[in-house]
């Protein structure tokens, strides 16, 4: 609610102190909520420049002439009674702010204003609202708060707005900041619901990975977040994602993706695992870094069974085969186990030809984990 809020303050503000127009109807009625759960202005039918206000010659301003619009419960004083020229001597402010003491008690009560009296309801307030809330609602025009102190007070501010900032302007943070910032967001986020986190939070995410700006440790907060997802989302909001970070010069990015492929990888379809994933990941096989490589051979406990039998026979043992003598014991150990795993996803000639001899070679390796697991 209060991220709602300080958005649409910051509409109003927008308008009144630096367009100096005046909206003429803030109120629940006049705000949108999109999919991302980002509060938006609109109803601009009314919105009137305040030098017009008052000038006898400019009587068919919108505001002026169609005030009727207005319902009476989010009427200031003055406009109810149609004193022009006190709006007009007025800050421009004046009837939106009133109108954001209105959009303010709406929100916190959780209903419709029906009668001005509603606003006397102040017990559902936040007390460090509440003084706010009472010079929105000033009834001398001149005396009412701009929008824009309540912004710089940093009264609607809160820990899930200010992880949005973050996130809005990553482009201009630096190394260190973006490291602090996202060691720190999986704990910040343990308090929030999820729907905000799915419909805010997450596609923030997956676009400072998808373009560039966010760590490797983002990449764990947006698998985690993932999984409240149904698999319709997941194909549309993560799933992409992931594809083109296998592409990623990142080696960092790459061995988050192997470490976390046990989350979402069973849910990756074979099309999409055979056509765009494996011919990106297979390059692992051959990276300079051991942990790299021995990710890259874990992995294809999930993902070879989506592969043709095409790709396993004529790509996929090549590699094996090369990862069986690696100078790393452990991977040749752990190709060997993943033979045996694949063993019933080959052919029966395939088995007959590759894995007897992979099996025979392994019982010669020095290694005894892997003589272990030949056996």
């Amino acid at each position: 609610l209060m991220m709602g809020l300080e958005q649409i303050t910051s509409a109003v503000s927008f308008l009144t102190n630096d367009c100096t127009l005046i909206h003429g109807n803030v109120c629940a009625h006049s705000v949108c909520v999109t999919p991302q759960l980002d509060w938006k202005l609109f109803f601009f039918d009314l919105t009137t420049e305040h030098s017009l206000v008052g000038r006898a010659q400019y009587q068919s301003v919108p505001l002026v002439a169609s005030s009727w619009m207005v319902q009476p419960q989010y009427k200031s004083g003055e406009l109810g009674r149609s004193e022009w020229e006190v709006l007009a001597d007025g800050p421009v402010w004046a009837v939106d702010s009133w109108g954001l003491g209105c959009l303010m008690q709406e929100t916190f009560s959780g209903s419709l204003m029906t009668a001005k009296e509603d606003l006397k309801r102040i017990d559902c307030i936040p007390q460090t609202l509440k003084p706010y809330y009472q010079k929105l609602l000033a009834t001398q025009p001149a005396r009412r708060m701009n929008p824009k102190d309540i912004l710089d007070a940093g009264v609607l501010k809160s820990d899930l707005l200010l992880v949005v900032a973050f996130l809005q302007n990553l482009a201009v943070k630096d190394a260190m900041e973006k490291d602090a910032f996202f060691k720190s967001l999986q704990t910040k986020l343990n308090d929030v619901p999820d729907v905000i986190s799915q419909k805010k939070i997450l596609p923030l995410l997956a676009s400072s990975l998808e373009y560039g700006g966010a760590p490797p440790s983002a990449l764990s907060t947006l698998v985690s977040l993932s999984k409240t997802l149904t698999a319709e989302e997941k194909e549309t909001v993560v799933v992409p994602v992931i594809v083109k970070l296998f592409s990623s010069p990142d080696r960092g990015i790459r061995r988050t993706l192997l470490e976390k492929i046990h989350s979402f990888g069973p849910e990756l379809s074979d099309a999409l695992v055979e056509e765009q994933i494996y011919p990106k990941l297979h390059l692992g096989f051959t990276d300079a870094n051991p942990y790299i490589r021995e990710l890259t051979l874990k992995s294809m406990v999930i993902l070879a069974p989506k592969l043709q039998q095409r790709t396993l026979n004529q790509n996929l043992l090549k590699y094996l085969a090369k990862l069986q003598v690696d100078e790393e014991p452990g991977i040749r150990a752990n190709t060997t186990i993943l033979l045996g795993t694949l063993a019933t996803h080959f052919k029966p000639e395939t088995c007959k030809k590759v894995l007897l001899n992979a099996m025979a070679r392994a019982m010669k390796d020095p290694f005894p984990p892997a003589r272990m697991a030949a056996l």
